[in-house]
């Protein structure tokens, strides 16, 4: 399966509509729409749908083989590399962030992270340049 035949099939299991899945996770249905019928393949707020889905992000964007696995498979893509790259910055480099801010701050920090780490420029850097990157776009 697909990020998006993913994301319907857990969308659908839960009885949740697209419209429903949206005012949940903050994600517009136009996404939501695009992501299961395959016209966009990647989107930088999987955190937050995997969140409102109440599956693993790994598992989301197919790195994980069950829902609730947070272990990778073997062959890391980019969007592995990002996921982990975020972890570690905001763990890291933004005092407090798994502690003190909340879901909503957290989630939208962790996608605009995310959706830095995943720019095609982005994919070739090494981590401590990534890092000078994340400093600069997130401040």
């Amino acid at each position: 399966m697909n990020l998006g035949q993913r994301i319907k099939s857990q969308r659908e299991a839960k009885g949740l509509t697209q419209d429903d899945l949206a005012a949940i996770s903050g994600v517009c249905q136009q996404m939501i729409s695009k992501l299961e019928t395959g016209r966009s393949e990647h989107t930088a707020d999987i955190i937050k749908l995997a969140c409102a889905l109440d599956v693993s992000p790994l598992w989301l964007e197919g790195l994980a083989d069950e829902s609730s696995d947070l272990a990778p498979q073997k062959n890391l893509s980019l969007h592995h590399r990002a996921v982990m790259v975020c972890i570690e910055f905001l763990s890291t480099e933004v005092p407090g962030f798994f502690a003190g801010s909340g879901f909503r701050k957290q989630a939208d920090l962790f996608c605009r992270c995310y959706e830095v780490c995943t720019r095609p420029g982005s994919k070739t850097l090494a981590k401590k340049d990534l890092f000078a990157l994340l400093k600069k776009q997130l401040r």
